[in-house]
């Protein structure tokens, strides 16, 4: 059985905001670019949050 992630509208939009800003188009970026548009994101976000912890 396949692994399947639902991604909600805000999460889908960090994407092509994240593949637009390194000139890959989103409505043809390959499950490989999404991937690593989402790792990105993911890595990010984490970053934020270790920031916030420290104020």
């Amino acid at each position: 059985m396949a692994n399947v992630i639902i991604k909600s509208e805000d999460r889908k939009a960090r994407e092509s905001a994240t593949l637009s800003q390194f000139g890959v188009n989103p409505g043809r970026a390959t499950a490989q670019q999404r991937e690593w548009a989402d790792s990105i994101n993911g890595r990010t976000a984490e970053f934020e949050r270790k920031i916030k912890a420290q104020k």
